[in-house]
């Protein structure tokens, strides 16, 4: 800019000397009468005239240098412009490049913390159908599952319905270092329970997917009915004879309810003659000849279940026979 502007002044000057010697040169012509002809000839022109070709060739002179250095200029601002151009683009693709290093680091970081979590995951329990039985709390679902390798807990999350309903409801749900579980919260419901393998530490351990559903249920019937055996006669001496009925424990029974009955041989119609509780697995009868007798027998467990006792039982047993004669 600084150069253009002093071409620009040049030329003005330049243009305004030009225009002040064509007046001194009419006065001159004015006052001086014997000038020379070859001086009247070289101002033949009009007074106060400047040469066109004297300005033209200044023109001239005064544009190709302006445009000269017009060009150099334009020239050189394009070199810089093209040359922070090009540093620019150096620095994008460092920039680039240094960014593709860090994603092709995380992903391999990534990938390389993803194989170690999907080695460190523990497989998928598989949870037997679950039984029904007398526990310490009373009728209980019982479940059972083979070690899942790498583990060290499990989670169970159990679900449950009333007997007879639809719709399961989340009843609880625990972490156990055993490969089994008993459920004995409610009776009479249907259990359903699914399971997750747990390893590493509890803050930054690593579960498995869940099982399928296992079920079970808290039937107040799960005790198992005794299966008692036909009386033996162990005495008929003195028209006094003894019956020793018999029969296998029942596991978690507390005791055995034992119904006892007899009718004369010649009838048809049994009556009770007794209703007892026993914690053994036999019962004697003793009674006059001639008389045909059975028994019934359940048995029976005492549970607290939400803070109240109840008495369960099993189905009662079949009948097991004797007699006190002999024909």
């Amino acid at each position: 800019m600084i150069k253009r502007s002093s071409i620009m002044v040049a030329l003005c000057l330049l243009v305004g000397v030009m225009t002040g010697c064509s007046s001194n040169s009419n006065g001159s012509l004015n006052s001086k009468e014997d000038a020379s002809d070859s001086a009247s000839e070289e101002i033949s022109e009009e007074p106060g005239e400047v040469p066109l070709e004297a300005i033209s060739e200044a023109s001239t002179d005064m544009s190709a240098e302006a445009i000269s250095e017009a060009s150099s200029d334009a020239a050189s601002s394009e070199a810089s412009v093209e040359s922070k151009d090009k540093e620019t683009s150096k620095k994008d693709s460092d920039k680039k490049d240094s960014d593709k290093k860090d994603s092709d680091k995380k992903k391999s970081d990534k990938k390389d913390s993803d194989k170690k979590e999907k080695s460190d995951v523990p497989g998928v329990p598989s949870v037997k159908a679950g039984t029904t039985r007398v526990g310490d709390n009373g009728i209980e679902a019982y479940f059972e599952w083979d070690p899942v390798e790498g583990a060290n807990r499990y989670e169970v999350t159990v679900e449950g319905r009333p007997e007879g309903t639809t719709g399961y409801n989340v009843l609880e749900n625990n972490f156990t270092t055993e490969t089994n579980y008993s459920y004995s919260g409610k009776l009479n419901y249907d259990i359903r329970i699914k399971v997750r393998a747990y390893s590493g530490t509890i803050k930054e351990g690593v579960c498995g997917e869940w099982s399928e559903y296992a079920a079970g249920n808290t039937n107040d019937e799960a005790l198992a009915t005794p299966v008692v055996k036909d009386a033996v006669v162990t005495s008929s001496g003195g028209g006094n004879w003894v019956l020793l009925f018999e029969w296998d424990s029942v596991d978690g029974a507390d005791n055995y309810e034992i119904v006892v009955e007899e009718k004369p041989k010649d009838k048809s119609e049994y009556t009770i003659l007794e209703r007892t509780f026993s914690n053994s697995t036999r019962y004697t009868y003793s009674g006059p000849e001639g008389n045909d007798i059975r028994i019934t027998v359940k048995a029976v467990k005492n549970v607290w279940t939400n803070g109240k006792k109840k008495v369960l039982s099993s189905q009662p047993s079949s009948y097991a026979n004797g007699k006190t004669y002999t024909k």
